[in-house]
């Protein structure tokens, strides 16, 4: 019997991606370099955020419900 393959389609990982976008604590508004497929973990400051109440996404864009702060360090981890 062959060896069994991957289980589904391979996707590449993303990790620890700085969103484009001012981080000046007006814009709220930022984007990744890919699409997810599956959604994304999202952290400023090291704190996770929630989606649906921190953020949405839509495609590769990220909308926070609170600008962040200037100087605030935003960091995305997913797959695409």
């Amino acid at each position: 019997m062959p060896p069994a393959g991957p289980p589904g389609p391979a996707t590449n990982l993303v990790w620890a991606e700085a969103p484009t976008g001012a981080v000046d604590g007006v814009n709220n508004t930022f984007f990744l370099a890919h699409t997810p497929v599956s959604g994304v973990k999202l952290f400023v400051n090291g704190v996770g955020q929630r989606p649906s109440l921190d953020y949405t996404l839509s495609g590769s864009q990220i909308t926070f419900s609170v600008s962040p702060k200037m100087g605030e360090t935003i960091v995305a981890n997913y797959n695409y």
